[in-house]
């Protein structure tokens, strides 16, 4: 018996330490798994952190290589310049010249009917373009700025001076007036195609700014969607490039893109630009610009921020959504407080509109001066309405009106027609109180002859 107990405290014994052999290496285990998964966490952080800074790097050296007499890289969402050089120097402004066109051509517009408003081309402009209807045959204003800004035609930006303005003199004078009110410095012109001329020349930061009110414009905006890039990068949706012929018969380019990711839209203006660097550059300069753009996000994609009103709809009011994020850039040494919102809706709204018209703007000030504006669409479609639209009545507003009154008139004439029948009875019952009291006198007189009563005053 003493045996088995032995036995039994052995194997006891054993069980113990073999089970205790067993713990200590699974933790052993877990603690040099833990080990190992933390330190290949932190050599993938630490190979991370090496890559993004070598892209870092990459993106800088590659900026910094950039060969152009100027540079931006311009942010028309916040006005915040990412990266410049020599961006105040004076230059040609090449096809670019034409946004500023476009713009004044629209301004001077009496309302958006101008658009289908049609021009005659004459034999000599269509041997200066080929591209522009026969000779005698219409074209419509639109279609000339469409021709302008997508294929760089001089004769259309010509054509449309002409229609615009009293004198080509006028038009170059507004097209200077409108730049001193954007407040810049460094831009004057002579012409309006933006052919070389001594006189006339703008630099790299001003023409980031033209762009940014050119893309205010719909239309414009509509317009240079339709441009085709030849820079790879994905978020770019307009481009312009222009060759300047100068007067000792060399060439330089003029470019500028527009770029959006994540509602964030970035302007890249390059002058003087060597044509065979010129698009690995531009992209350079996108990747930079989002890499190192603020983006401190104000309002949201698709709030609802007010109602606009529509004429000649047959809804007079319509609800207004921003139509992408809107980003405000803020210096380091600023505050918050220092941005201010305001909603701007359109006055000259008419039906019928299509869903993701734009009715008005949401405008971003940073210390009182605008910075950026995100656009107000509507969700719904607004066809034309009923007659009493043109003053601001829905034809929903225009039933109610008719109901109430059609329910002022039946209460009218309800009243009327109790008051005829009130008139009636009682001119019935007077009529009745008559004829009794003439027949109870008729049965006195009958009783006073039948007894013989006479009787002499």
């Amino acid at each position: 018996m003493r045996t088995d107990n032995k036995l039994f405290n052995l194997i006891k014994k054993s069980m113990v330490v073999i089970v205790s052999v067993l713990m200590i290496m699974a933790l052993v285990t877990t603690i040099s798994c833990d080990t190992f998964a933390a330190a290949k966490d932190n050599s993938k952080t630490k190979a991370k952190a090496k890559t993004a800074a070598a892209t870092a790097a990459d993106l800088n050296k590659s900026v910094s290589e950039v060969e152009a007499g100027s540079a931006i890289v311009f942010s028309s969402s916040t006005s915040q310049v990412v990266y410049s050089l020599h961006p105040d120097r004076k230059l040609q402004p090449g096809a670019l010249t034409k946004l500023m066109t476009a713009m004044i051509v629209i301004d001077n517009m009496h309302s958006t009917k101008e658009y289908s408003a049609k021009i005659e081309v004459t034999p000599e402009q269509k041997s200066k373009d080929d591209m522009l209807p026969k000779a005698g045959k219409n074209i419509t204003v639109e279609k000339l700025i469409e021709h302008m800004l997508l294929n760089n035609s001089d004769v259309a930006a010509d054509m449309l001076v002409k229609y615009s303005s009293s004198t080509p003199d006028t038009f170059i004078s507004e097209m200077n007036s409108k730049a001193i009110a954007m407040g810049l410095m460094n831009t004057q012109f002579t012409n309006a195609t933006g052919g070389y001329s001594a006189g006339q020349y703008s630099s790299a930061s001003d023409l980031a700014v033209i762009t940014q009110y050119a893309l205010r414009y719909e239309k414009i905006m509509h317009i240079l969607e339709q441009t085709r890039s030849d820079v790879e990068f994905d978020e770019i949706t307009s481009s312009v490039k222009s060759v300047i012929a100068t007067p000792d018969k060399s060439s330089v380019i003029q470019y500028m893109g527009v770029a959006s990711h994540k509602d964030m839209q970035l302007v890249v203006v390059m002058l003087d630009v060597n044509e065979k660097t010129r698009q690995d550059e531009a992209k350079s300069l996108f990747k930079y610009g989002y890499k190192n753009v603020s983006m401190n996000s104000i309002v949201p994609k698709d709030k609802k921020v007010g109602k606009a009103r529509v004429r000649h709809g047959a809804w007079t009011k319509v609800s207004a959504y921003t139509a992408t994020k809107g980003y405000a850039y803020i210096p380091p040494e600023g505050s918050s407080d220092l941005v201010q919102t305001q909603v701007v809706m359109f006055d000259n709204i008419n039906a019928p509109l299509d869903k993701g018209a734009k009715v008005g703007e949401y405008r971003i000030y940073v210390a009182d001066e605008l910075k950026g504006t995100v656009d107000l669409v509507t969700h719904k479609e607004i066809n034309t309405g009923w007659f009493p639209s043109y003053i601001y009545i829905s034809n929903l507003a225009t039933i109610l009106i008719c109901l109430v009154i059609l329910g002022i008139l039946y209460v009218v004439f309800t009243i009327f027609r109790l008051r005829r029948e009130a008139k009636k009875r009682k001119a019935a019952k007077r009529q009745a109180r008559i004829a009794e009291l003439a027949r109870r006198q008729n049965e006195i007189e009958e009783d006073r002859r039948r007894r013989g009563w006479t009787y002499h005053p």
